[in-house]
């Protein structure tokens, strides 16, 4: 049993916690371990990588889970600079600690499958900021992401983790442009930024997203046969 933290005025509460620990190769196990109430995540993640011989990566590839509890809590990821009382973690709660990246299917916009390894406690926000500097994308803040094949085209709350938003595991995410802040026109020596456009606007026509005029449909349409095909030469 072991303590960490500090005294918060007169009161000194200890918890004793079940920290379920999983790291690759090797069995998962679990321990009871005492913390402070008053002790950061961080300071509970330093601890179980001291006590629990955790590699030497630590807290940069490690984080801590909360599973559901009942009527109580839904399951989480814990923010490492919040509290233990900040969670309102009793004495014999469960928490996990584990790592955090993992790697996640996105469809982009030219509709291919990219696979990248994300950090599963960032916000969806950071998540997608991470993807758009992968793809080159400028402006980041226009784009956003969704559950691929979801019927809703429900966009996923920028403010919160991936499994807060419900994603799991064999899901492929969708990133597209949901905004529209920044008029500048579209740099023709940009060839990537330019096709990326094109494609979400192509899916935008073709699945009824935005809407058009039939005559705009077929102007669009013919267009599209000439990028297919080419002029048309008798």
């Amino acid at each position: 049993v072991f303590e960490v933290g500090a005294v918060v005025g007169s009161v000194r509460m200890a918890l004793s916690l079940h920290v379920h620990i999983e790291t690759p190769g090797a069995k998962a196990t679990t321990k009871v371990l005492k913390f402070m109430s008053s002790a950061t995540l961080e300071e509970v993640a330093r601890e179980i990588v001291l006590k629990c011989n955790v590699s030497d990566s630590g807290t940069q590839e490690y984080g801590l889970f909360q599973p559901e509890v009942p009527s109580k809590s839904p399951s989480r990821w814990l923010l490492l600079d919040k509290t233990l009382e900040n969670y309102s973690i009793t004495s014999g709660s469960e928490i996990v600690f584990k790592p955090k990246r993992k790697s996640v299917k996105v469809r982009v916009l030219n509709d291919s499958i990219k696979t990248y390894v994300i950090d599963e406690t960032q916000s969806v926000s950071s998540i997608t900021d991470f993807i758009a500097d992968k793809l080159a994308i400028q402006h980041p803040d226009e784009y956003g992401l969704r559950i691929d094949g979801r019927n809703d085209r429900k966009w996923l709350n920028p403010k919160i983790t991936l499994h807060e938003n419900g994603f799991i595991e064999d899901q492929v995410l969708q990133i597209k442009r949901r905004l529209y802040f920044y008029d500048d026109p579209v740099d023709r020596r940009d060839p990537a930024r330019l096709h990326l456009l094109y494609t979400q606007a192509k899916s935008n026509i073709v699945k009824g997203v935005q809407p058009c005029k039939k005559e705009e449909a077929i102007s669009l349409a013919a267009i599209q046969c000439q990028v297919d095909f080419g002029n048309y030469e008798p």
